[in-house]
C-alpha cells in the first residue's frame, strides 16, 4: 500500500479533511432504532408467539431439570434430546408451526413422564414405610414402572419386598374404603396367605394363549397363534384371536 501510484494512497491524499462533527455517521443508532421499533410493531400475534417458543421451552426445560430426580436417569437422556432440538430450533430464523409442534409434542411428553415418575416414587415411599422395608429395596421396580414397561416381573411375590409394599398399599386402600377395625382384626401372615384378603375384588380375568403350530401342513414350519379372552366382573366376555400359517412350505 505503500508503493507509488497506490489507489488507497490516491484516494487518501485526494480526500478533504472534513470535521468529526460534519462527517456522516457510519453508523445511526437512531434510525436503526426505528426500524426495530418499526419491525416490531408490525409484527403478528402469530409472529411474536414463534419468536417466543424457543425461549418458553428453554425455560421449560430448566424448570424440568431442576425437578429432576436421579432415580431415574432415562430422563435426563430424554429432556438432553429434547434440548439438542430447542438448540436446533431456536438457530432457525423462522420457526415453523409443525418444528414447535413436535418439540413441544416430546417436551410435553417428558414431562409427563417426569410427574408419573415423581409420583410413583412418593407412593411407594409411603408403601415401604407402612410395610416397614426401605425404599432401596423397591427402587427397581419403580424404575421399571416409570419407564413404562407393560409387564414387570416380580419373582417371589408378595414375600419380597415389593410384594409387602403393595400389599400395604392395597391393605391401606381397603381400610380407607371400608371399617377400619374389621381390616385390622384380620391375621397378618407372613406365609403370603394373607395376600387374597388384602387384594380387592377383580374387576376382569384376562387370560391369553400363545403357541406355535405346524399349519397348514404337518411339514410346514411353525407360525404363531394367538388367543385372548378377557371376563369381567359384570359378565361382558371378549374374545380375540390372531391365526397365522405358513406361506413358503404349505
Amino acid at each position: 500500500m505503500r508503493l507509488p501510484g497506490n489507489v488507497w494512497q490516491d484516494v487518501w491524499n485526494g480526500a478533504k479533511p472534513i470535521p468529526v462533527r460534519r462527517q456522516k455517521r457510519l453508523f445511526d443508532d437512531t434510525k436503526e432504532g426505528e426500524k426495530v421499533l418499526h419491525f416490531l410493531a408490525s409484527l403478528r400475534p402469530a409472529d411474536v408467539v414463534l419468536g417466543l417458543v424457543p425461549t418458553l421451552l428453554h425455560a421449560a426445560i430448566c424448570t424440568a431439570l431442576e425437578n429432576d430426580d436421579p432415580l431415574f436417569p432415562f430422563l435426563r437422556k430424554a429432556l438432553a434430546s429434547v434440548a439438542s432440538n430447542v438448540q436446533l430450533l431456536s438457530k432457525s430464523s423462522v420457526p415453523s408451526v409443525e418444528q414447535c409442534e413436535d418439540v413441544i409434542g416430546m417436551l410435553s411428553n417428558v414431562e409427563a413422564t417426569l410427574s408419573r415418575a415423581k409420583a410413583l416414587k412418593a407412593t411407594f415411599e409411603r408403601a415401604a414405610s407402612l410395610a416397614g422395608v426401605r425404599f432401596e429395596e423397591v427402587e427397581g421396580f419403580v424404575e421399571e414402572l416409570a419407564r413404562g414397561v407393560p409387564n414387570v416381573d416380580l419373582p417371589g411375590g408378595s414375600r419380597t419386598p415389593v410384594g409387602r409394599a403393595l400389599l400395604a398399599l392395597f391393605r391401606q386402600s381397603r381400610k380407607l374404603a371400608t371399617d377400619a377395625s374389621s381390616v385390622e382384626s384380620q391375621p397378618d401372615n407372613d406365609d403370603g396367605s394373607q395376600s387374597a384378603v388384602d387384594f380387592p375384588s377383580p374387576e376382569r380375568r384376562e387370560y391369553a394363549l400363545r403357541c406355535f403350530v405346524r399349519r397348514p401342513a404337518p411339514y410346514s414350519s411353525p407360525t404363531p397363534q394367538y388367543m385372548y379372552c378377557c371376563s369381567s366382573s359384570s359378565g361382558d366376555l371378549r374374545l380375540a384371536a390372531a391365526f397365522s400359517r405358513d406361506t413358503v412350505f404349505q
